[in-house]
């Protein structure tokens, strides 16, 4: 009786450094801290639902809109972000 050994199946490995959170796009206030622009924190209200609700897609930001709470945490890392990109 002849016993036939089966070597294993070899499958690609893609590296780690391939994930999907290496290629995130920035956050709303990252991009409005990179662009130098003084924004108030009324402008920067409005300016962000827009962002938030463009890169949601009309269903997701219909049912999960930002919150004003999410707005004003973003404010104020808007703030702290201004001075890192003088």
């Amino acid at each position: 009786m002849a016993v036939m050994l089966q070597s294993p199946v070899l499958t690609p490995q893609l590296p780690r450094s391939n994930s999907s959170d290496d290629h995130r796009p920035p956050a709303l206030e990252t991009i409005a801290a990179k662009s130098g622009q003084d924004i108030s924190e009324h402008d920067f209200r409005g300016w962000y639902r827009i962002c938030d609700g463009l890169r949601k897609g009309p269903i997701e930001a219909a049912l999960n809109p930002a919150t004003e709470q999410e707005i004003e945490d973003a404010y104020r890392a808007y703030g702290r972000a201004k001075g890192d990109f003088f």
